[in-house]
């Protein structure tokens, strides 16, 4: 179990804002710091496990909870989410830029081949289509790299 998985409980027992803190993109890095304030209320260990079955034991607290300190855990959220803004522009466009670039790639060129050259060869222009099997090919490899990575991190972990 990780911080994330509290977000479901938090919010079906009356929690909603810091149920949302956790199930948003910043709830895994903000999580230990919910975490902690919500173990510090409920006295139990710091732990995912722990707070979960405090929240299961007394969910009439929960709303406290959030009365209590939910404001607190917002500007916590706020203030790591705003680290990360940082440190992605840090890194420039070109770090979060180039695959959605090389994805429109792909599309224009499936495009360009099944329609657009046509267009083209009946206005009486002589170009030669891209052949199907280097499209198929590039675009399988391409597909490797970004959807495996992509599956590869959500298995091992990493950025």
């Amino acid at each position: 179990m990780n911080w994330k998985d509290l977000a479901g409980p938090l919010i079906r027992f009356g929690a909603p804002t810091i149920g949302g803190i956790l199930a948003g993109p910043a709830g895994s890095r903000i999580g230990g710091t919910v975490g902690s304030v919500l173990a510090d209320v409920l006295d139990v260990p710091a732990t995912p496990a722990a707070v979960n079955d405090a929240i299961a034991a007394k969910p009439d607290l929960v709303p406290d909870i959030e009365a209590a300190h939910g404001g607190e855990l917002m500007r916590a959220a706020r203030a790591q989410q705003a680290a990360l803004f940082a440190t992605e522009d840090a890194r420039g466009w070109f770090h979060h830029a180039w695959r959605p670039a090389l994805s429109w790639l792909l599309i224009g060129l499936w495009l360009w081949n099944a329609v657009l050259i046509r267009v083209f060869i009946a206005f009486g222009a002589d170009i030669a289509p891209i052949p199907w099997e280097q499209l198929v090919a590039f675009s399988g490899l391409w597909l490797a790299i970004y959807g495996g990575g992509h599956t590869v991190k959500s298995i091992w972990g990493g950025r």
